[in-house]
């Protein structure tokens, strides 16, 4: 698998995780009470994590497929694993102050952006960059 291929994978993915999730903030901030200073739901916010999370996974799906073996499998598995860890802090936000206008509306919408961006690395880097 090529470094070449795992980046237009990326790309892609991040371009549809960003829309997807544009769309999920969209969507959560027209049809319930998300006060404006809960700052993950503002476009740059969520783009920058998004973008910063796919690299993240353009990364490990790399190295997964350096390793041999079945790296899509693999790469399966810590998606998942990583999708879950990464809901623990957004069940923080709501037992703490640390960020303004968290609610429970808020986060569910942090959660589903989070599962829009796994959902998208998890299809398009075995499609776009299969392994070799």
């Amino acid at each position: 698998m090529s470094i070449g291929r795992v980046a237009i994978a990326a790309l892609a993915a991040a371009v549809a995780a960003v829309i997807g999730n544009f769309i999920i903030a969209t969507i959560f901030k027209s049809i319930s009470d998300i006060p404006a200073e809960f700052e993950p739901l503002n476009f740059g916010r969520f783009a920058l994590f998004t973008i910063v999370g796919v690299i993240g996974a353009a990364i490990v799906y790399w190295i997964l497929g350096k390793l041999g073996g079945d790296p899509v499998k693999r790469f399966y598995i810590i998606a998942l694993i990583v999708l879950v860890l990464s809901f623990i802090p957004d069940f923080g936000l709501l037992s703490s102050d640390f960020m303004p206008g968290a609610t429970m509306a808020g986060v569910m919408a942090l959660m589903l952006m989070h599962v829009v961006t796994a959902v998208a690395c998890i299809i398009l880097f075995p499609r776009l960059a299969p392994p070799a």
